[in-house]
């Protein structure tokens, strides 16, 4: 078994507790990056968990994957917003996290339509078998690809944020 491939798994969550654990009073943006770090090992372990060690996947720990995956960079959106104005964090300021929502709205329904055999081959395509994907297995591979390009998306999105709010903060 090769544990390099979790030590950035485990620092990442044992950064997250840290920040909890010994530095209680900290400021939001510590909470909120706390959060992300633990998001952030969480979702690594179970990513290797579900490619690599796994028999066969399980359907609810790979939407909690995909959940977790789209909800880490709200947890980004939410530090920087907190860094900017010391305010505490509103409901207008949880909109991005609507992204995930819609998106496993649409998910939930699709998957559970697709048959069984279908989700197996989808699953064992992304473990790295050959196989021939079915119609139910090719849908499950757009959305999973959907999925990924959406994560990009709000990356991208946090990150141009972070360059141009936390430029006008610094200048300022």
């Amino acid at each position: 078994m090769n544990l390099w491939l979790y030590i950035p798994a485990f620092a990442a969550i044992l950064a997250g507790a840290y920040i909890f654990v010994a530095c209680p009073s900290l400021r939001r943006f510590h909470k909120a990056m706390g959060f992300t770090f633990l998001f952030e090992g969480l979702t690594s372990l179970l990513n290797m968990s579900l490619l690599y060690r796994a028999e066969t996947f399980r359907l609810p720990v790979y939407l909690l994957y995909l959940a977790m995956l789209l909800v880490i960079p709200a947890f980004y959106y939410l530090a920087v917003r907190s860094l900017l104005r010391e305010d505490r964090i509103r409901s207008r300021n949880l909109w991005i996290f609507q992204t995930a929502l819609i998106f496993l709205a649409i998910y939930l329904p699709v998957v559970s339509g697709i048959l069984p055999g279908d989700r197996e081959i989808f699953f064992r395509m992304l473990k790295g078998y050959h196989a021939n994907p079915s119609s139910g297995a090719s849908v499950l591979i757009t959305l999973d690809r959907t999925a990924y390009a959406l994560y990009l998306a709000e990356y991208l999105f946090i990150q141009v944020f972070s360059i141009i709010n936390l430029s006008a903060y610094l200048k300022s």
